[in-house]
């Protein structure tokens, strides 16, 4: 991650969650004006009851996205992983694959393997995807 998003990352934990958490509102979904012109929209999203082989569709409130990032939470047996698959102006389409492994072999050389997306009409409403973007 650049050091603009982390720096964008930064502050909009800094302010706007730690305002939002203060004040007792919701921050399940949030866009925060940051200084330099650009907004951070914020927003935990639930996955489809029915997953669609290619990603999901996640419209950030934006009009363009600069960066953004995605992590999950969740599941019921298995760790998801979530990848970018596209970004149409504000909308990322978050495509999601089984797991994420690391293995070490005795040598101590480590193997990473990434699982395949998941299958179509899967139900990962149990897993939510934390998304933040940057952009205008």
């Amino acid at each position: 991650m650049g050091r603009l998003v982390r720096r964008y990352i930064r502050a909009f934990k800094a302010t706007a969650v730690n305002t939002l958490i203060a004040a007792g509102k919701d921050i399940t979904n949030a866009v925060v004006h940051a200084s330099s012109g650009k907004k951070i929209a914020g927003a935990v999203v639930t996955g489809p009851v029915s997953y669609t082989t290619g990603g999901f569709d996640h419209d950030t409130g934006l009009t363009t996205i600069d960066a953004v990032t995605i992590t999950t939470e969740g599941g019921a047996t298995v760790e998801h992983y979530a990848q970018i698959a596209s970004i149409t102006g504000g909308v990322v389409k978050i495509l999601v694959r089984d797991n994420f492994e690391q293995a070490v072999s005795e040598g101590g050389a480590t193997d990473y393997t990434i699982g395949g997306q998941i299958g179509s009409g899967v139900d990962i409403s149990a897993v939510k995807f934390h998304v933040i973007a940057i952009g205008t």
